[in-house]
């Protein structure tokens, strides 16, 4: 089942505290990594959700259009 919310504020506390409220088992992280480096780095925002949160996260790349 998939739920819908919208909440200000920064990502990774916000997804920390809704998974630790039992609500979420997974984490799916769409990101726009265009380069090696970028797409190494997964970008600031990936990489503090992934700091942040204690589930398992999947991330899922931009796909390349062509």
């Amino acid at each position: 089942r998939l739920a819908l919310l919208a909440e200000e504020g920064a990502p990774g506390p916000l997804l920390r505290d809704y998974v630790l409220s039992g609500r979420a088992d997974l984490v799916v992280l769409g990101t726009r990594a265009r380069g090696p480096l970028a797409a190494a780095l997964l970008g600031s925002g990936a990489a503090a959700i992934l700091d942040a949160v204690p589930c398992d996260v999947l991330v899922v790349p931009a796909g390349q259009a062509g």
